[in-house]
């Protein structure tokens, strides 16, 4: 009868170490989280220098990027612009 009640009390402290490790580390990443927020800035497509305010990153992250446009105007010319022709990169040195 001893030998049960030490077992219990052995299951019940490896579950104890169990859940403060648990919590431990939830409370750990939740502190040590970027708080990452969606970088929304828009910007002029023409040749040359593009100027942007300055903001922070992580060096060791990586990062998506998607760009949002309106296919107003010439649609090859955007392709060129921003870098989208890939297969015919000649059409991109037609100045028109």
């Amino acid at each position: 009868m001893k030998s049960s009640k030490i077992q219990q009390y052995k299951w019940a402290l490896v579950f104890l170490c169990a859940a403060i490790v648990i919590a431990v580390t939830l409370i750990t990443d939740a502190l040590t989280r970027p708080n990452w927020q969606p970088l929304n800035m828009p910007l002029q497509l023409r040749v040359g220098t593009v100027k942007t305010p300055q903001f922070k990153i992580e060096d060791d992250s990586e990062y998506l990027i998607s760009i949002d446009f309106d296919r107003k105007g010439d649609f090859q010319k955007l392709k060129c612009l921003i870098g989208m022709e890939t297969i015919y990169p000649d059409r991109c040195n037609d100045k028109r």
